[in-house]
């Protein structure tokens, strides 16, 4: 609608251009024409009125670009402003967030089928929609135990089921040396013990690896070794309670 409008803007003396000035000097708000919602759209979007455009036509190549980021701009904040009050997506960095990039789990992930899989998992995790005994219990008024169905020692949620669950601590074991390994040829040691010996830090680390800035050049090689971690924890898992 926006490209359309410039258009109509630019053909100067068509009788289009002459309906779009008499209807935006006449038509009110309330109004259903076409010129009108133009209106409504500058306004959410900020960009320059439609009076403005008429009275000074950008390129088509300047009002494309402007157009293009006004409108990621908006739905980009939209979204973050809406995530960011789901408790369920806490982990997950929002200040990388571009539109049109990929997340990291995706940008690390090869095509061939496993790796999807893992993705996929991941991706679960991340945003929330894995569900494990918490969310059981969560959604079923507490009816439901949360208690964790494999140790039966705490209750089952997140950094329970990464980090803590015993019965899974033959799995997890291994990755968090690989993990600790990487880091150990890439950073401080000290940095490395703060990542490590405190469960926030490592929870993070495995979730979401690009809330830490100060990785950002070993990102792609964290997110291998964390989604083959989680989907390793999901298969284990699921052969447990079978």
């Amino acid at each position: 609608m926006l490209s359309l409008f410039r258009n109509i803007a630019d053909n100067h003396g068509s009788v289009e251009r002459s309906i779009a000035q008499r209807q935006l000097a006449l038509k009110t708000r309330d109004s259903e024409s076409w010129f009108i919602q133009i209106i409504k759209l500058t306004e959410m979007y900020e960009l320059p009125s439609p009076i403005e455009v008429l009275d000074l036509v950008p390129e088509k190549h300047i009002w494309k670009k402007l157009v293009y980021n006004a409108v990621n701009d908006y739905w980009k904040n939209i979204l973050i402003l809406e995530a960011r009050t789901k408790v369920s997506m806490k982990m997950l960095n929002f200040d990388n967030f571009k539109v049109g990039v990929v997340h990291n789990i995706w940008e690390s992930s090869g095509s061939e089928l496993l790796s999807v899989k893992r993705a996929c998992v991941k991706a679960k995790i991340i945003s929330g929609t894995y569900t494990l005994q918490a969310n059981r219990a969560k959604f079923n008024g507490n009816r439901t135990s949360s208690l964790c169905p494999l140790c039966f020692k705490q209750s089952e949620d997140l950094m329970h089921f990464l980090i803590k669950c015993n019965s899974l601590e033959g799995v997890r074991r291994k990755f968090i040396m690989l993990l600790r390994n990487l880091l150990n040829d890439k950073i401080n040691a000290l940095l490395v013990d703060d990542l490590f010996n405190f469960e926030d830090n490592l929870l993070q680390l495995i979730v979401d690896c690009t809330k830490f800035q100060f990785l950002k050049q070993s990102w792609s090689n964290i997110e291998r070794l964390s989604s083959s971690l989680c989907f390793s924890l999901h298969q284990k898992r699921t052969s447990l309670l079978l």
